[in-house]
């Protein structure tokens, strides 16, 4: 990953990115100021959205979590990751473009001030299963059509950093 998101870069802003879902082997997607120590979430390093064997969660920094916070991906969908810098705390949503239309937008999360105290956000997926790929897509959209980017928000990777 090229690109990368500061936190005081994007202080006041939307951010958008995309994700392809695997759909498999209990993967997420989400940001992170550094290496994953586990699982997306598990750790003061991470925040996201994860299918588990438990449902679709919101894992957030140190392993807090909220069961079905959202509807969760199969193969083929796109993950649409809402981060809202103009709030504080930061807040962070999905939305998954499923068979051609836009699902609802889940409840934005509260992002752990311990996450973005550390200066870095990098958007990140999780991957679980030997094999298992993502692709994160800024402005390219992840070929998803129609894209997601919603009102007021801004790809990733046109922020200045």
């Amino acid at each position: 990953m090229d690109d990368f998101l500061h936190a005081a870069g994007i202080s006041g802003q939307k951010v958008y990115y995309e994700m392809g879902c695997a759909g498999t082997g209990n993967g997420g997607t989400g940001y992170a100021n550094g290496a994953l120590a586990d699982w997306l979430g598990k750790d003061n390093n991470s925040a996201g959205y994860v299918l588990g064997n438990s449902g679709a969660n919101n894992y957030q920094a140190g392993g807090v979590y909220t069961a079905g916070a959202w509807g969760g991906c199969v193969v083929g969908d796109t993950i649409g990751v809402l981060l809202d810098a103009t709030v504080t705390p930061m807040t962070l949503a999905v939305k998954v473009l499923h068979s051609g239309a836009w699902g609802a937008l889940s409840t934005a999360r509260n992002v752990p001030s311990g996450l973005t105290a550390a200066g870095t956000l990098i958007p990140t997926a999780d991957v679980k299963a030997t094999g298992e790929a993502y692709t994160i897509c800024g402005n390219a959209a992840c070929a998803a059509s129609p894209s997601g980017l919603p009102g007021g928000y801004v790809w990733f990777d046109t922020v200045s950093h």
